[in-house]
């Protein structure tokens, strides 16, 4: 089932329904012997994140439990960034090979390209399988735990309250992030709207040509703030041990590209944003509740 709330269902069924799909998904995925170690990484911490935002949605009616499934699908996935994050410097490190195609000397690329495709294959694909193994294990005892949830409010009163709160940290984040590029604070700005990103999704049934520009919206704006986030490791993963590297005037002309993008993908995130943002929480909220009224209604 796709990721979202159904029309006729009620929420504290939806949401079990939701995170249990998520959680079935994973365990497939590792059990899955076709597919690269890196794709289910991925995969895998991707349906983490899906879980931690349903559960966000909902985070005032879930009470305590709220606490403990965030904090379980968040450390659980924890141990397999390591491959996630090699793969995805060779990664980032391509993208701003492809994006300067023509305009700078290839050679600078492949220098640093190598030494990073080294980090890659000096991790120990034993201990990858173990962790794995463990991921899985745990994703099995966590179905218990989503049986037993239970929601204090019900209809749209169980969302309002974790979508205003989700909507106003990623508001007071942008804040912030236009006041101070610093990565570190736009990477706090993606995390948020990667979980609003996630409430949209869940949401897009009650209107779906409008949920969907809003979700586009969101979806390309995380994505600018991730690759933003991508490019700012890359440079620290670069300049923690420079004399890695054969040629520092390299390294010197790779930073100064590497820089240049992460400044206009930042912009561009930043005009998405301010109008993704636009209105108070409670304003968004107010919008959102109608249409879900008007939704439900529809299906009696």
């Amino acid at each position: 089932m796709p990721f979202k709330l159904k029309q006729t269902e009620k929420v504290q069924s939806g949401v079990r329904r939701i995170a249990t799909e998520q959680i079935d998904k994973a365990i497939r995925e590792v059990e899955d012997d076709s597919l690269p170690r890196h794709e289910v990484i991925h995969q895998v911490r991707k349906r983490c994140k899906k879980v931690r935002g349903l559960v966000r949605l909902v985070r005032p009616a879930l009470g305590k439990s709220y606490h403990e499934a965030n904090v379980l699908f968040r450390d659980v996935a924890r141990p397999l960034s390591e491959l996630r994050d090699a793969k995805s410097m060779v990664g980032t490190c391509d993208d701003l090979m492809n994006y300067f195609e023509g305009k700078a000397d290839r050679s600078i690329f492949e220098s640093i390209r190598s030494s990073l495709k080294q980090d890659l294959s000096d991790i120990d694909d034993r201990k990858i399988g173990e962790r794995l193994s463990e991921f899985r294990d745990t994703m099995l005892e966590s179905k218990k735990m989503v049986n037993d949830w239970s929601l204090s409010d019900s209809g749209f009163d169980a969302i309002e309250g974790g979508f205003i709160k989700t909507y106003e940290r990623a508001s007071d984040r942008l804040s912030d992030a236009k006041d101070d590029r610093d990565s570190h604070l736009l990477h706090q700005f993606r995390k948020r709207t990667k979980y609003h990103w996630y409430h949209l999704r869940l949401l897009q049934d009650i209107w779906p040509p409008i949920m969907k520009s809003y979700r586009d919206a969101a979806k390309e704006l995380s994505d600018l703030l991730g690759d933003e986030h991508d490019y700012a490791v890359l440079r620290q993963t670069i300049l923690s041990d420079p004399d890695a590297l054969n040629d520092q005037k390299d390294v010197e002309v790779f930073v100064a590209l590497l820089d240049a993008r992460r400044c206009r993908l930042a912009n561009r995130a930043i005009a998405i944003a301010e109008r993704l943002f636009a209105s108070s929480g409670d304003a968004a909220a107010g919008r959102i509740g109608k249409i879900w009224d008007v939704w439900r209604a529809d299906a009696a």
